[in-house]
Parts: structure tokens; sequence; C-alpha cells
């Protein structure tokens, strides 16, 4: 490990300590979770400026990679758009799923669609149980094929 990277558990404790530090008891709604150097927040009822502040100082955190948001803020939703873009970088944040590029994500009020080639059926549930992990996902659609492999 260099010098530059850090252990899970360390980024956690320290975007802990910068949210704590940033919001003061605001902070009490939102759990933090670190995979791969990417922060997901999540919780319920805080106010979208409370979280901006939040992603904010989760991003200033030496280590952190990307920051995603899994909050439900008070008199917010998430665009489709912005549900897609959770569920590429979560796909991707574990790597477990050997090329991430290869998964398009559709999203239509809040159905996820994956659709693509994956390497292997664990593979296929990885990619499955990350898009499942985002806040705002009603349902995952699996469209995803293996990929072929030819006899040798």
């Amino acid at each position: 490990m260099t010098n530059q990277e850090s252990e899970p558990g360390d980024i956690k404790r320290r975007v802990e300590r910068a949210i704590d530090e940033g919001l003061g008891p605001a902070a009490d709604e939102l759990d933090v979770e670190v995979e791969h150097g990417v922060v997901f927040l999540e919780g319920a009822g805080m106010a979208p400026e409370d979280l901006e502040r939040a992603e904010r100082a989760a991003r200033a955190v030496p280590g952190v990679r990307d920051v995603v948001d899994n909050v439900y803020t008070s008199g917010s939703a998430k665009s489709d758009t912005e549900i897609a873009h959770d569920v590429r970088l979560a796909i991707a944040a574990d790597g477990k799923v050997d090329q991430p590029e290869r998964i398009r994500v559709a999203v239509k009020n809040g159905a996820v669609s994956l659709e693509g080639v994956v390497s292997s059926v664990s593979e296929r549930g990885y990619a499955i149980a990350a898009a499942k992990t985002i806040s705002w996902v009603v349902e995952v659609l699996d469209s995803l094929e293996m990929e072929r492999r030819s006899a040798s």
C-alpha cells in the first residue's frame, strides 16, 4: 500500500470527523460507508444544504475518490440521470465487476435497466446488488448477457 492509499476504516473515520465538524448535530442523520475510496452517504430527512456541506466535507478528505449520495433530503427527489450516475459508480466501486464499462445503465422513473455483457454469473449478481444499494432505485431489470467463451 502506498502512502497515498488509505484503509477504508481510516477514510471512514476521517470522513465522519470532517462531516461532524462541518454539520454538528445534523451529521447524526448520515451513515457513512467506504468502498475502494468511494464514500457512500446514506440517511433520510436531511436538509439539502446540509447534504451539500456533507458532500463537500467528504470530498475534501484525502483518499476519497468520489462521493455517492444515497440520502433522502426533505422535499427533493433524484433525477433518472443522477440515479444512473450513482448506479454506474456503485458497480465500478467495489471492483467485483472486471469491466464495468461494458454495462449500460438506463433509468426510467427509478426503474434501473442493466444491459451489456458480464463474464460470470457472480459478476451479474454483483452488478445487480450494487444497483439495489442506491436510494431512489425502485426495481432493477436484468438484461445482462453472459460472455460467450470460444471452445479452445
